[in-house]
C-alpha cells in the first residue's frame, strides 16, 4: 500500500480556519510562519540577550560612572579650592610659635622687684596655661566654643547655624575659639579688604591647619592660652591677666566663680561691656540726705539688671553642664549664689608713677638705645616692646629725698606747716629751721644723689613733689636738674681745680680770695654767693 504526504492528500481541498476560509496548502504555511515566531521568542526569553536587558545592566552602571565622576569633580575643586585661598596664608606652625604680643615695658627699682613705671596706653600681661585656672576655661569654652576640646578648629554645626540666622534677620558669630585666634594674629591683611566669605573660608582653613600644627590636649592648651593672652576685655585691657588686675585688683587664682564668668563673658563685645562703663558709683556706707559720700566709702558698682551681668549669668548656666575641667569642683547651689554676687569694682584711675622725673630720663635713654637719638622721644618699641628694665635707683633712699624736698621746699607755705612735717614723720628737732623758711620766697627743690665710685643714680627729683598742684611760682612737672640750667654754686669748684691743676694754671697752694670779681665779657659776669656775703 502507497503512503502519500499529507500535503498531497489536502492538495485541492477547502479548510475553515478562525480568521478565514484557505486552501489547504495555505493554511499549513501560515502554521508553520507561527511556530517559527513562537519558537524564536522562547528561544529569545531563554537566552536573556535582548535590548531590555543590556538597558538594564546599564543603567547602573552610567548612574555609578556619573556619581563618581561628579565625586571626583568636587574632589579636584575642593582641592583646587583649597589651594587658593590658602596660598598666602603664614605657615601656622611657625606663626603660631613666633606669635608676639604688645606689652608694656616696666621700669624697676635697683632690686627689680619695686615698679616704679609702665610705658604705654596697652595693659597687659602674659601668662602660661598652668596659671589659667578651670573655672575660667570652663567659663569660657562654655560661652564661646562648648566642643573646643574635641572639634577640629572649625564647628561645622555651629557654622551652619549661625549662618542661617544670619539669613533670617538674627546675625551671630559662630567662630570657634581657634577661629578668633587665627582672625586676630594669623591671617594676612589682605584677606579683611575683599569679601566676607573669602575671608571667612581662609579663616576656617587655617583654624584646621593650626589645630593639626598643634595637636591633641596640649596643642590645645597652647591655642587657648594664646586665645586668652590676646583678648581684648575693654578698659585698656588686653590678655585675661591684665583683666583681671585692671577690674578686681586680683590675679587670675584669687578670682570667685562670679569674677570668672563675667570675664568670660567681656570679649563678645569688649566696648559694650566694659565694666568701667557699665559700672556706677556706689557709697558703701549710710549717709544723711545731702551729706557727701566719703571717698573712700565710694564704691563701682555694676548694676543687676546691666547686659554683662546678665550675661555672666548665662555662662554660669552653661557652666553647670558644659565644664570639662571643673565639674566636680562646685555644686548648682554655688552657681546659684555665684549669680548673687554684686559686681564691685577696685578703685580705677592710672597708677601714678613712683620717682617721675627719673623715669622720664630712663624713657629718653631707653628710646635713643632702640630708635636713636632724633626719635627717642617717640619711640613706639618703648612703649609695646615688654622691657623689664632694671634701674640703679634705690627706692629707700628715693622715698628719703621725696619727703625732705616736700618738708623743706613747700610746707613752710602751707597754713599748717606743724601738721604736714608729723604726717611726714620728721623729727620735731628740725621743725625749727624749717618754720624758718616760711616767707623767704622758697617753693621749689629739686635733688640728685649718686654713687660717686659708679656713677650710678640712687635718687632724682626734678621738683618737689611731680604730683603736686601746681601754682605760677612751682611748676611740678618741670624737672629742674635736667632742664634747669641753674648757677652750680659750690658744687663747680672741683671741677675747677681739676681743670686749673691739670692746665698747671694752679697749685694746691695757689690762693683764691673769697672777693665778688667781675669776669669780664659783653655782658659783665659777676657771680655772688647766695648769701650775698664775701
Amino acid at each position: 500500500m502507497t503512503r502519500r504526504h499529507g500535503t498531497h492528500r489536502n492538495r485541492g481541498k477547502v479548510l475553515h480556519g478562525p480568521y478565514g476560509i484557505f486552501a489547504a496548502d495555505m493554511q499549513t504555511s501560515l502554521n508553520r510562519r507561527q511556530r517559527h515566531r513562537r519558537t524564536g521568542a522562547a528561544r529569545r526569553g531563554r537566552g536573556g540577550g535582548g535590548a531590555a536587558t543590556r538597558a538594564a545592566l546599564a543603567i547602573p552602571i552610567l548612574l555609578f560612572a556619573s556619581f563618581l565622576a561628579l565625586g571626583g569633580a568636587a574632589f579636584i575643586g575642593a582641592v583646587s579650592a583649597y589651594a587658593y585661598y590658602s596660598r598666602d596664608l603664614l605657615d601656622p606652625a611657625k606663626a603660631f610659635t613666633d606669635l608676639g604680643f604688645d606689652q608694656p615695658s616696666i621700669v624697676y627699682d635697683r632690686t627689680g622687684t619695686v615698679e616704679l613705671a609702665r610705658f604705654g596706653e596697652r595693659k597687659r600681661e602674659l601668662v602660661t596655661f598652668d596659671q589659667l585656672p578651670p573655672e575660667l576655661l570652663d567659663a569660657t569654652t562654655a560661652i564661646e566654643d562648648k566642643d573646643f576640646w574635641s572639634n577640629p578648629g572649625f564647628d561645622l554645626g555651629g557654622f551652619l547655624s549661625a549662618t542661617i540666622d544670619t539669613l533670617q534677620g538674627r546675625p551671630r558669630g559662630g567662630s570657634t575659639i581657634t577661629q578668633q585666634l587665627v582672625r586676630a594674629r594669623l591671617l594676612p591683611e589682605a584677606a579683611f579688604s575683599g569679601s566676607t566669605y573669602e575671608r571667612k573660608i581662609r579663616e576656617i582653613i587655617q583654624s584646621i591647619r593650626l589645630t593639626q600644627a598643634f595637636p591633641n590636649e596640649k596643642g590645645k592648651e597652647q591655642i587657648i592660652t594664646a586665645y586668652l593672652n590676646q583678648n581684648f576685655y575693654g578698659n585698656q585691657s588686653y590678655g585675661v591677666a591684665a583683666a583681671a588686675k585692671g577690674y578686681f585688683n586680683k590675679s587670675l587664682q584669687d578670682l570667685t566663680l562670679a569674677e570668672v564668668a563675667i570675664l568670660a563673658a567681656i570679649p563678645q563685645s569688649p566696648t559694650q561691656f566694659d565694666l568701667v562703663k557699665n559700672a556706677q558709683s556706689v557709697c558703701a556706707v549710710t549717709i544723711a540726705e545731702g551729706d557727701e559720700c566719703p571717698a573712700a566709702s565710694v564704691q563701682l558698682v555694676v548694676p543687676a539688671d546691666s547686659d554683662i551681668v546678665i550675661r555672666r549669668n548665662k555662662v554660669l548656666d552653661l557652666m553647670e553642664t558644659r565644664s570639662v575641667l571643673s565639674k566636680d569642683k562646685h555644686t548648682l547651689q554655688e552657681y546659684e549664689a555665684a549669680k548673687k554676687d554684686p559686681v564691685v569694682l577696685s578703685p580705677q584711675g592710672s597708677t601714678p608713677w613712683k620717682a617721675a622725673h627719673f623715669v622720664w630720663q630712663v624713657r629718653h635713654q631707653l628710646g635713643v638705645i632702640l630708635c636713636g637719638e632724633e626719635t627717642a622721644d617717640t619711640c613706639e618699641q618703648v612703649d609695646t616692646g615688654g622691657y623689664k628694665i632694671i634701674t640703679t635707683l634705690d627706692w629707700n633712699m628715693q622715698q628719703v629725698v621725696d619727703k625732705w624736698l616736700l618738708a623743706a621746699a613747700r610746707a613752710p607755705n602751707f597754713s599748717n606747716t606743724n601738721r604736714t612735717l608729723r604726717s611726714l614723720g620728721i623729727p620735731e628737732a628740725d621743725w625749727g629751721w624749717i618754720n624758718e623758711l616760711r616767707g623767704r620766697d622758697i617753693h621749689n627743690a629739686a635733688s640728685g644723689v649718686l654713687d660717686y665710685r659708679t656713677g650710678q643714680v640712687l635718687a632724682y627729683d626734678g621738683s618737689a613733689g611731680y604730683y603736686a598742684a601746681g601754682e605760677p611760682a612751682f611748676d611740678p612737672k618741670f624737672d629742674v636738674l635736667s632742664d634747669g640750667y641753674r648757677q652750680p654754686g659750690s658744687s663747680i669748684k672741683p671741677i675747677n681745680y681739676i681743670t686749673g691743676i691739670d692746665d698747671g694754671t694752679m697749685t694746691a697752694a695757689t690762693m683764691f680770695m673769697d672777693v665778688t670779681t667781675n669776669f669780664g665779657g659783653q655782658k659783665a659776669f659777676i657771680p655772688t654767693q647766695a648769701d650775698k656775703l664775701e
